[in-house]
């Protein structure tokens, strides 16, 4: 193995992988910081993307010991553009920092924005005015229809319900390149099992371990039977509330098998690789995290 400038070794890091730089879910959470909310950096096809940069993502991604293009650690200057799903603060907080950090303080114009409508026209808009006009492109996201991204990527936007605003999942689509779905925040929708079906790997916003009618989250029984319709080779959990802290659902954070489906909760800093479905925990939690390393068979 390698080493980077901080002196940890360094995996021979995957072509095509998800970091998960954040996975609370929830006020309460976020809060208090139970889980990180940085989001995930997923690397496809050649593009780094950032989806849902939430409250301290650029502190996770300068943190990383994830060797990027320098070939060092991850730096915000790495970022081809940003995934939002939605305007909540928890997956928008460092949208605009993330912006400056991508365009060299705005003095380079590049990167990308995909974002549902709300996001910059909304009254509550997320991404501020002259952060926008650092981007070389926004592309804006309407349910069903299909987006094209450089190197050949097509990307096909879910419509979900959450709380007032306009939230859509993501499905990516490369030629020679495993399929990879993102469902957000959402009430439960039986719907979302067959739009999802058959992907590489699909990552859920599943916050609630009970179903609560109260809110417009997914919850882990409902999560589940979202994965039984869609039959993913691999299903990952992120955005968890405290609820996944308590003795009483400790044991809802085991890996498991659904069908043909591996079923893991994703921790902060875990890495997959996309291809071959492995992942290592903890491995980008911080400059001197333990690398630990599990299989997905």
């Amino acid at each position: 193995m390698k080493k980077n400038t901080h002196g940890n070794e360094c995996l021979n890091f995957p072509d095509n992988f998800l970091l998960y730089l954040g996975t609370s879910g929830g006020r309460f959470s976020m809060i208090k910081q139970l889980r990180s909310t940085g989001g995930i950096w997923f690397r496809y096809a050649g593009l780094n993307l950032l989806i849902d940069p939430g409250p301290g993502s650029l502190v996770r991604m300068c943190e990383s010991i994830l060797p990027t293009q320098n070939d060092e650690h991850a730096i915000v200057e790495d970022i081809d553009g940003i995934i939002l799903t939605h305007r909540h603060i928890d997956h928008t907080g460092d949208v605009n920092v993330i912006i400056e950090g991508l365009t060299h303080g705005g003095r380079n114009k590049r990167g990308f924005l995909v974002t549902p409508p709300d996001c910059i026209w909304s009254d509550d808009q997320v991404v501020l005015h002259y952060e926008q006009k650092n981007l070389e492109k926004i592309i804006t996201a309407n349910d069903g229809e299909m987006l094209y991204l450089p190197n050949g990527i097509s990307v096909f936007p879910v419509k979900h319900i959450h709380n007032g605003v306009e939230p859509l999942g993501y499905i990516f689509r490369c030629d020679g390149y495993p399929s990879v779905g993102f469902i957000s925040d959402t009430k439960y929708l039986p719907e979302l099992g067959t739009i999802y079906k058959g992907l590489d790997v699909l990552s859920i916003n599943c916050t609630f371990a009970m179903p609560r009618a109260t809110s417009e989250h997914l919850s882990y029984p409902e999560s589940v039977k979202l994965i039984e319709v869609a039959q993913p080779k691999l299903a990952l959990l992120t955005h968890l509330c405290v609820h996944f802290f308590w003795d009483e659902y400790k044991n809802l954070s085991n890996t498991t098998k659904i069908g043909e489906t591996k079923l893991v909760m994703a921790s902060d800093g875990m890495v997959v690789d996309i291809n071959s479905r492995k992942f290592w925990r903890d491995y980008a939690r911080s400059k001197t995290s333990k690398i630990i390393s599990e299989e997905i068979n």
